[in-house]
């Protein structure tokens, strides 16, 4: 795989200034935390979380466990199959583990860079092809995703709130994007990369904005170049599809276990809005208050009174939290084992 036809030099930012853009991300974390945290205090008592905290049976936190754990050993399959050079199995499923919480706990832009320090010191890949990776595998789960939200919605299965249906054009329109950019990737051959690839040369890296067209064609470029063809990018659809199924159970014990009755498909809306929501470049330090507010707005999009989606948004934030911590703990140990082996 070439790499990317000098992206990485287009970035002449002097280290000083990234300190300081890495400090200022940080700053505006904290902030955003404690605003998005006053926000939620409105609707949700402290003493009605800590009573439905308490009201997670160890069943339902081991159930949630479990689920986690069997997406995360997909997630490592998956892996496996899009990296060209062989890793193992249990170093590809502690990197997910280590990689969910540090994605979930550091400020929006810091984990890009901890996560690529990771995919270097873990998988003990070329930094740019690992990162490749784990953008190919968020678009196959965008793209999955958003299928099963728009088949559990336009077949009945999930009821929106008024105004929640806005989303469904939304839906549609990027899912066929990325189904058309699968179809031509399979049709031309894998010609479609060699196009972009030759696209991103022709931009002169003049500016912030052409940089990023630049580095976005790029990266476009080795994404499809990744991809398998035929009958082999179809079982790759198909692993990430179970692997959501799956670990969409996490969701639908805790909620179900927090006192919010969810049937699975409406566990499927939920968790998509919640997916679209994190998409933006907000996030509070640790992800207090922000994510348990995407939790709370999602359910909010499927009706769920304010009161009670701040309530059972801030519980699936920390049940959340604990749970992803609790594997990526017990997960070290095959990190410790592959650096004894190299």
């Amino acid at each position: 795989m070439a790499p990317l036809s000098g992206a990485e030099q287009d970035d002449a930012t002097p280290p000083q200034a990234r300190r300081a853009g890495s400090a200022h991300r940080w700053l505006a974390a904290t902030l955003v935390a404690a605003v998005f945290a006053a926000l939620l205090a409105r609707d949700a008592r402290l003493d009605e979380i800590v009573l439905r905290l308490r009201g997670l049976s160890p069943a339902t936190l081991a159930a949630a466990a479990l689920w986690l754990a069997a997406a995360g050993f997909l997630r490592a399959l998956r892996m496996r199959l899009l990296l060209t050079r062989g890793i193992g199995v249990g170093q590809a499923y502690a990197f997910h583990q280590v990689y969910n919480v540090v994605t979930a706990v550091v400020p929006a832009g810091v984990g890009e860079a901890a996560s690529a320090w990771l995919l270097r010191r873990t998988l003990r890949v070329p930094l740019h092809h690992g990162l490749v990776a784990l953008v190919v595998g968020r678009l196959l789960d965008l793209f999955v995703l958003l299928l099963l939200f728009l088949v559990v919605v336009l077949g009945g299965g999930a009821a929106l709130a008024v105004g929640g249906d806005a989303l469904l054009p939304g839906a549609a329109l990027v899912a066929a994007g990325l189904a058309a950019l699968g179809v031509a990737h399979v049709v031309t051959g894998g010609r479609l990369a060699l196009v972009l690839e030759r696209w991103a040369t022709a931009v002169h890296a003049q500016g912030r904005a052409r940089t990023l067209l630049r580095r976005a064609l790029g990266v476009g470029a080795e994404s499809l170049r990744l991809l398998p063809h035929r009958a082999r990018l179809a079982g790759l659809v198909g692993l990430t599809a179970v692997l959501q199924l799956v670990s969409l159970g996490a969701l639908h014990a805790l909620a179900n276990g927090a006192g919010l009755s969810l049937t699975y498909a409406q566990s499927v809306a939920c968790f998509v809005v919640y997916v679209l929501l994190r998409m933006l470049p907000v996030q509070g330090i640790g992800g207090i208050g922000t994510t348990a507010a995407w939790w709370a707005l999602a359910l909010g999009a499927l009706g769920v009174a304010a009161d009670e989606a701040a309530v059972v948004g801030a519980v699936l934030y920390v049940a959340f939290l604990v749970l992803l911590v609790a594997l990526c703990v017990t997960s070290l140990p095959l990190l410790a084992f592959r650096r004894g082996e190299s």
